[in-house]
């Protein structure tokens, strides 16, 4: 495309994150950013830049907009249609080309960068990423804007795929490697971008009680019963004191070692013991 050419943007940010257990995907972070931060800085050099996304934490100013697809999280194609809608026709002062990234590429920046180097011929309606097996990238894309805006008005866009929507118009394929073309999908891929999810309390707390419990050699304890503990020591910081909490929990599991540690032992004192401090303050 050049650095010359005047260009728009559109960064489609919605998504429901599915294969993550529905985790905001644009709202990841990585080297100290989102990913839709990451995005938006991508597109550094576009004069202006309507964000497709339905929370409000877009830093919202002259050059940047936000805007939602209608109906919300329709689909990409949606998306594509709401950002050339909130950035206007060619003929009402839009540049004549609007680049579209999607906030969830590992790395963006890298991503653009390197398909802003080449210009879009003169016969062509722009230029789409492909990925190493042959797929395809629209998201990762420049396009004249008057021709996809053409596209995007010629059908509905409501549940149809972006790859149909831009089935006519004529695009030049500009090979990137995979690194380049990742989005975060699913766990496997924010690893391999360097991604830490968040994690689910419940899930951490298990994990965390399995994890030390074989470290300090006594596997057995991986499957302890965790709603009665945590139950015992609410219990106890609230009747008694809340230093009481981990000193409770302390000497009922000390007694149950005692006992022999089943899982009925500790079910058993832990009763016994949360008895004891809801009677503490009468």
């Amino acid at each position: 495309m050049g650095a010359h050419h005047t260009f728009d943007a559109i960064i489609v940010a919605g998504g429901r994150g599915s294969r993550l257990g529905g985790i905001d995907k644009p709202a990841l972070r990585t080297e100290g950013k989102t990913l839709l931060a990451h995005a938006i800085a991508a597109v550094g050099g576009a004069r202006r830049v309507s964000v497709v996304r339905a929370t409000d934490d877009v830093p919202v100013d002259g050059r940047i907009t936000r805007t939602v697809e209608l109906p919300p999280r329709s689909g990409p194609a949606s998306a594509i249609a709401a950002g050339l809608a909130d950035l206007g026709p060619v003929e009402r002062g839009a540049a004549p080309l609007v680049a579209v990234l999607a906030a969830d590429l590992a790395h963006s920046g890298d991503a653009f960068a390197a398909l802003q180097r080449h210009p879009v011929p003169p016969a062509a309606d722009g230029l789409l990423a492909v990925d190493p097996e042959g797929r395809d990238q629209p998201l990762l894309a420049i396009y004249r804007t008057a021709a996809l805006t053409e596209a995007v008005g010629a059908r509905p866009t409501d549940g149809l795929g972006v790859s149909a929507t831009i089935a006519g118009l004529v695009l030049e394929r500009i090979p990137l490697d995979q690194r380049l073309c990742a989005d975060v999908d699913d766990e496997a891929d924010a690893r391999a971008a360097g991604i830490l999810l968040p994690r689910d309390p419940a899930r951490s707390l298990e994990e965390w009680v399995a994890d030390l419990a074989t470290e300090l050699g006594a596997p057995e304890l991986a499957d302890l019963d965790l709603a009665t503990v945590l139950d015992l020591a609410r219990d106890a910081a609230h009747s008694v004191a809340r230093p009481a909490a981990p000193l409770t929990t302390f000497l009922v599991g000390y007694a149950a070692a005692r006992g022999g540690g089943s899982p009925d032992e500790i079910r058993r004192l832990a009763a016994l013991a949360s008895r004891r401090a809801q009677e503490w303050t009468r």
